[in-house]
């Protein structure tokens, strides 16, 4: 037989990108398919060849075999502990916000995709205000996937538990009465948010006062306050920190007539330790934060509060729920 009468029977050569063929091996799945498929999965090289082979070059398949891999993965690694992570914080036009993202291992916390995707985490928190983290997991992103999905395909590719735990966002005002200031402490395990207000919202675009807002959400990352003042204390922990005082002096032998006075200096120790307003300034230990805000305010032309804060470390989240 000669050999146009045997191509004639064999028919047009397609290349294997273009049909599905039975039985096809190892060897015949070019490598530029395999780059193709990784560059759309980020799958390693030998998960790509293996499910090329067993979707017959099936670019498409492929890709489809890959996601079901992930999905068991995820799966099977979903009730792992996750104790870290790294806080993403950001402020727009539109609020603050802090996203804690956490992962098994401190190798991926610093990995630049995991760090790509809690920054992308947080402008869509940013920008799309989700009611909850589950709302933040239906997200979809600019390549079609979801977030949830996202995040499947990243513990399929770096074989690691990854998840969001928490997000809080402070929406700006829209009268331009509140300043929002961010700080995340290197290396991203520990962040802060903190909203200024002022009777007179254009001493709040000041240098000062934009100065103060840094300088405050540093304090915060510092000195860990509980809440802004005495009356912001909750009750129960109010209550708590007394029956610790009574303990302790009834456990010392002190006369039960000055328990009261004892147990009022111990208060008045701990409202300095609690309260943002009366903890020492740390860059200036003369001045309390009640006073610095004085000061700048009186630079600024208008009286400054503080409005809010959050403080975000790592593992906090988990910390609370057991």
């Amino acid at each position: 037989m000669g050999l146009m009468s045997l191509m004639s029977l064999m028919g047009p050569i397609r290349p294997i990108t273009e049909t599905k063929q039975e039985n096809i091996t190892v060897a015949e799945i070019t490598a530029s398919l395999v780059k193709e498929l990784r560059e759309k999965t980020g799958a390693g090289m030998m998960e790509c060849k293996k499910a090329l082979v067993e979707t017959g070059g099936d670019l498409e398949a492929a890709v489809d075999e890959l996601r079901k891999r992930g999905q068991v993965i995820a799966q099977k690694k979903g009730s792992r502990a996750m104790k870290e992570g790294r806080i993403f914080a950001r402020v727009t036009d539109k609020a603050g916000v802090m996203v804690e993202l956490n992962c098994e291992t401190d190798f991926v916390a610093k990995n630049e995709e995991f760090v790509k995707l809690g920054n992308k985490l947080s402008q869509i928190v940013a920008d799309q205000a989700p009611c909850c983290v589950e709302a933040l997991t239906g997200v979809k992103l600019e390549d079609g996937q979801t977030v949830s999905e996202t995040l499947t395909a990243a513990i399929a590719k770096v074989g690691e538990n990854q998840a969001i735990s928490r997000f809080v966002r402070i929406e700006s005002d829209s009268k331009g009465a509140g300043a929002i200031a961010a700080y995340v402490h290197p290396p991203g395990k520990l962040g802060v948010l903190i909203q200024l207000e002022a009777d007179n919202a254009a001493a709040l675009k000041s240098e000062a006062v934009q100065h103060l807002g840094r300088d405050l959400a540093m304090q915060v990352a510092a000195a860990a306050p509980v809440c802004i003042d005495r009356a912001s204390v909750p009750a129960d922990v109010l209550a708590r920190e007394k029956a610790i005082y009574v303990d302790q002096v009834k456990m010392e032998g002190k006369p039960e007539k000055i328990w009261d006075k004892i147990v009022e200096g111990k208060m008045v120790k701990f409202y300095k330790q609690a309260c943002l307003l009366e903890q020492e300034f740390v860059k200036d230990p003369d001045l309390t934060i009640e006073k610095l805000l004085a000061k700048v305010g009186k630079e600024a032309g208008s009286a400054i509060k503080v409005a809010r804060f959050e403080r975000y470390e790592v593992g906090g989240a988990a910390d609370k729920s057991e």
